[in-house]
């Protein structure tokens, strides 16, 4: 337990600065920049995810339209962001895919059939 705090003290840090100095374009940039390495641990995905972070990263990406750096280093933390814990990280892609794939595959049957 005590260990789990730990690591998602930063992420919790982060959120607070990002949190109190909303208007101050150059924090929001930094702090932006160094979320995708600490979200990269789960732990610190759970934390951010649940406090909120994807709202904080639209607010700024709204509020800072014309810095374009933030604006993707904002996408980034967001891809980043909202990965998929655990063991079937990119499994909805995959399935999307071939969802979609069977289904053109169907189409492009039917269609002769159709005509």
């Amino acid at each position: 337990g005590k260990l789990l705090s730990l690591e998602q003290q930063p992420i919790q840090v982060i959120m607070s600065w990002m949190d109190s100095f909303q208007d101050h374009e150059k924090i929001q940039l930094i702090c932006l920049q160094s979320l995708p390495t600490i979200l990269e641990s789960p732990q610190n995905r759970i934390a951010a995810q649940a406090g909120g972070l994807a709202s904080i990263v639209l607010y700024d990406m709204a509020a800072f339209l014309t810095n374009s750096l933030l604006q993707l280093t904002a996408f980034h933390t967001l891809v980043v962001l909202l990965r998929p814990l655990g063991a079937n990280e990119g499994t909805v892609h995959r399935m999307r895919t071939a969802s979609s794939t069977s289904s053109r595959t169907n189409d492009a049957k039917a269609a002769p059939a159709a005509a």
